[in-house]
C-alpha cells in the first residue's frame, strides 16, 4: 500500500488549541498584573477593569502567535501501512505520528454532519472531525482506508458502516440552537435589569437579585411563587453567569439538536421549577440564584434516554462513558470543593429532568417526525408559568422590595445565635 494524503482545511481561529492558550495566558497575565499594573497613571478606566481588558488582549495575542501553525494552507492526514501521520491543524498542537499498534480504539462520534473519528491510545485520544477534511469524500476515503487496515473488520460491515457515514455527511446540516440561544440571552437581559436597573432606587447594595427575585425559602412560603421561577434567570456575579451560561451552551446546543426545541424548552423551564422547590425544602434565611438547577435538570434528563434508548440507538450518537464519568467527576469535585453551593436545587433541578423525561417518553432524534401534543403541552404552559413570574417581578414597585429585604434581614438575625 502506497503513502495516501488526504488534505485536510486550516483550523479555524477559534479552535480549542487557541482558546486553551488564550485562557492559560489570560490567567497569567491576570496574576502577574500587579507586578506593573501598580504603576499606570490614573485614568477614566478603573484599575480592575484595565486589568481585566489588559489580561484579554494580552491573552489573545499570546494564543494567536502560539497557534500560527494550526491556520497553516496544504496540510494533510498521510496514510501508511504502518502508520499515521496528523498535521496540527488536527491534532492542535504539533504534528503527530500515530503507529496502528498504539491505537487501542477507533469509534465514530457526533451527529448529522458534525461526525468525528476518534481514535484512542494509551497516551490519549485524537480526534478528526469530518467538518475539517476539504470534502465528505476525503473522510470517507479515510475512513475506509483505516477500516481496510483493520483485519477485524469484515468487508460486509465496512461497506455497511461506510453508507451510515455517507448518510450522515450528506445530511442537511442541524438546526441552529434557537432555543438555547434565546434563554442565554432571557438570562443576560434579566441579570443586566437586577445588576444595574434596580441599583439606583434601592439601599443596601449587593443585594440586587434578591430584590428582584431570588428564591429566599422563608419568602416563598409567604406567598412570593414568583421566586421558584425569577431565581433561574438572576446569577451572583460575572463569573457565575458566565460559567452556566458557557455550560448552557454546550449542554443547550447539543441537546436541543438531538431532542428538538420543544424538548429542550419543555425540560429546562421545569427542572428550574423543580430545582427552586428543591432548595426551598428547609426554611432557612439563605437565598439562592443561577441557571444551574436547569442544566442538571438537563442532565438528568440526557441520562434518561441515554438509558432508554441505549439498544435502539446507534452508541456513537449517545453521551460517551467519558462524558459521564467526567460530569459525575466535576460535581464531586464541586460538592468538596464548595459548600456554599445550593445542593438541595441541584438535585431538584436533576430528578425534575430525569422525571420529565421519563414521563414524555422523549426520543433522540426523531423530535419532529412524530406528533407529540403532550410534550407541546409542556413547553407551552411552563412557557406561560416563566413568562407570568417575570412580568410580576418585573412590575414590583421600590417600596415592596424594601420591605422583602426587610423581612429577609429579620430572618437573618433570627438565625443567628446570641452571643
Amino acid at each position: 500500500m502506497s503513502a495516501l494524503r488526504f488534505p485536510v482545511r486550516p483550523a479555524p481561529l477559534w479552535d480549542r488549541a487557541f482558546l486553551t492558550t488564550a485562557l492559560l495566558a489570560l490567567g497569567a497575565v491576570w496574576l502577574l498584573w500587579p507586578l506593573w499594573g501598580t504603576h499606570l497613571p490614573p485614568g477614566p478606566v478603573s484599575a480592575p477593569t484595565l486589568r481585566l481588558l489588559g489580561a484579554v488582549v494580552l491573552g489573545f495575542i499570546v494564543a494567536w502567535v502560539m497557534t500560527r501553525s494550526h491556520r497553516r494552507p496544504g496540510d494533510a492526514i498521510d496514510l501508511t501501512e504502518d502508520e499515521l501521520r496528523l498535521p496540527p491543524a488536527i491534532s492542535g498542537g504539533a504534528a503527530v505520528r500515530l503507529r496502528f499498534d498504539q491505537v487501542r480504539r477507533v469509534e465514530l462520534q457526533g451527529v448529522n454532519n458534525r461526525l468525528r473519528l476518534v481514535l484512542a491510545t494509551q497516551a490519549g485520544r485524537q480526534v478528526v472531525p469530518a467538518d475539517r477534511m476539504v470534502t465528505p469524500d476525503d473522510f470517507l476515503d479515510l475512513l475506509n482506508a483505516l477500516l481496510a487496515l483493520a483485519e477485524r473488520v469484515p468487508a460486509p460491515e465496512r461497506m455497511r458502516l461506510l453508507a451510515t457515514v455517507e448518510m450522515a455527511l450528506r445530511a442537511p446540516p442541524a438546526p441552529r440552537p434557537t432555543t438555547t440561544y434565546t434563554l442565554i440571552g432571557l438570562c443576560l437581559v434579566v441579570g443586566a435589569y437586577a445588576e444595574w436597573g434596580l441599583r439606583g432606587g434601592l439601599p443596601n447594595a449587593g443585594y440586587e437579585a434578591l430584590l428582584f427575585g431570588g428564591n429566599q425559602p422563608v419568602l416563598v412560603r409567604e406567598g412570593q411563587l414568583f421566586r421558584i421561577v425569577t431565581a433561574n434567570y438572576l446569577h451572583g456575579g460575572i463569573a457565575h453567569l458566565a460559567m452556566n451560561m458557557m455550560s448552557l451552551f454546550a449542554v443547550g446546543s447539543a441537546l436541543e439538536r438531538m431532542l428538538g426545541r420543544r424538548a429542550l424548552l419543555a425540560l429546562y423551564l421545569f427542572s428550574g421549577l423543580t430545582g427552586a422547590l428543591g432548595s426551598d425544602a428547609f426554611a432557612t434565611a439563605r437565598w439562592s440564584v443561577g441557571a444551574s438547577t436547569s442544566l442538571f435538570g438537563l442532565v438528568g434528563a440526557l441520562g434518561v434516554v441515554h438509558w432508554r434508548n441505549r439498544h435502539t440507538t446507534p452508541a456513537h450518537l449517545l453521551p460517551t462513558g467519558d462524558f459521564w464519568r467526567n460530569t459525575l467527576f466535576m460535581n464531586a469535585l464541586l460538592i468538596i470543593a464548595a459548600p456554599n453551593i445550593d445542593h438541595l436545587g441541584h438535585a431538584g433541578g436533576l430528578v425534575g429532568g430525569a422525571l420529565l423525561a421519563w414521563a414524555l417518553d422523549v426520543r433522540p432524534f426523531q423530535p419532529d417526525e412524530r406528533p407529540h401534543r403532550r410534550l407541546t403541552i409542556a413547553a407551552a404552559l411552563l412557557g406561560v408559568v416563566h413568562a407570568a413570574g417575570l412580568t410580576f417581578a418585573l412590575s414590583r414597585p421600590a417600596e415592596v422590595r424594601r420591605a422583602d429585604l426587610e423581612r429577609w434581614m429579620q430572618v437573618r438575625e433570627a438565625e443567628r445565635p446570641p452571643r
